[in-house]
Order: C-alpha cells, then structure tokens, then sequence
C-alpha cells in the first residue's frame, strides 16, 4: 500500500488500492458488530439496505490518510466530493468521535484484527491492527479473513 511520500504529500486524497477495495467489500459484506462483553463478533445489527448504501460508496470513496504508526495499513476513507482540504485531523475517528454512531464492525485474519467505521452513509475507516508485534504494509486478501 501507498504510504505517505514526496510524490503524495499527507492530505492528498488518493484511490484505494484493489487490495484495500477488496478488503473494504468484503468487511461490508461479511463482518459483524462487537458486542460489549463476548470474546468475538456476534450477529450484527446492521440491515441489508445499510450494507447496499456502503457497498454503493465504495466506489467514490478516496483514502485520505493512512495511520504514521509504521505498523499498519489503516486508513481514512471520505467521499471523493467531501475530499478536498478533508485529512484524519479534519474528520476524526469515526465510531468514537460522534462522527460514526455505533459499534465497528470486526473480523479478523492472522496477525491481528480488522475494523470498518462507518456512519450512515458511507464507510469512513478501515483500520488493521496488528498484534503481537506484527508489522503489515497491506491488508490481508479477503480470502484470510475470518468473519
């Protein structure tokens, strides 16, 4: 995945990467809520008609930051008609901030876990976090990712 360079300045939107599109449909297509208290994901509360609203974003989405931890591929993702001047400082992190609502949703993959923010229009992160040390320059392929 891209990372921040002389040639992509910090705020530049930029498009996904196939990986990070395939990533982000199947997330959307497959992952669940965490509920407060279970060891994993559960039934999510999400309806069919909020999946079909993000999976019909995904196409005009930009990733406008990726995470400076040195450590993972998560980045910031906003509508390509809201990017301009738009940076992770400008938007927050949704789910947390009042920007996103509710609960990520979650999978995982070996190495560590997967997390899509969010609101109720378009996806708006989708973080990797790594653990036990592990260090990851893409997202896992779709096809490793445990929903």
């Amino acid at each position: 995945m891209p990372r921040r360079t002389a040639e992509r300045p910090p705020g530049q939107p930029r498009p996904l990467t196939e990986r990070e599109t395939a990533v982000l449909l199947a997330m959307i297509e497959h992952a669940s809520e965490a509920k407060p208290g279970l060891a994993s994901a559960a039934t999510s509360g999400v309806t069919p008609a909020q999946r079909e609203r993000w999976r019909a974003a995904v196409g005009g989405l930009v990733v406008t930051d990726t995470c400076g931890c040195g450590t993972c591929p998560t980045i910031t993702l906003t509508p390509e008609d809201e990017a301009s001047g738009a940076s992770a400082a400008g938007t927050g992190m949704p789910g947390v901030d009042g920007g996103g609502g509710g609960s990520p949703l979650m999978a995982s993959s070996e190495g560590g876990i997967l997390l899509l923010f969010a609101d109720e229009r378009t996806p708006r992160m989708l973080e990797f976090a790594p653990v036990q040390g592990g260090v990851f320059d893409e997202f896992p392929p779709p096809a490793q990712i445990v929903f």
